[in-house]
């Protein structure tokens, strides 16, 4: 089964990575 997933943030003062490492972890593979 394929898993996709997306992050976003609200302000360029933040930072999606933890968002990225969750979704690493819960099996998506990166994709462009």
């Amino acid at each position: 089964m394929r898993h996709i997933g997306y992050t976003r943030v609200s302000t360029s003062s933040q930072d999606a990575q933890l968002q990225l490492d969750a979704l690493v972890n819960a099996g998506v593979q990166k994709r462009d």
